[in-house]
């Protein structure tokens, strides 16, 4: 990923540059009889650190970010009945 953000005159970031790859991995398994779904997820897998200005402080809303510098697991059940 390569980002180039524009900065304010009064914008107290430094302007760095970072270029990066996020490898996300993802495993799941359907339970018998489609009772169901497990899955294990992992975002940035190999725990890459970067640089990234995220634009959701422009907006009025939180949102998700779109990357995080961090390695993150997630695991899901999903049951039908």
């Amino acid at each position: 990923m390569n980002q180039d953000v524009e900065l304010a005159p009064t914008s107290t970031f430094g302007e760095n540059t970072d270029d990066f790859v996020v490898v996300d991995a993802a495993v799941g398994y359907r339970l018998p009889r489609r009772r169901g779904i497990l899955s294990l997820e992992v975002k940035n897998l190999f725990d890459e650190e970067f640089l990234y200005q995220d634009t959701n402080i422009q907006q009025s809303e939180p949102s998700n970010p779109r990357f995080i510098p961090d390695r993150t697991i997630m695991g899901r059940v999903l049951l039908n009945f």
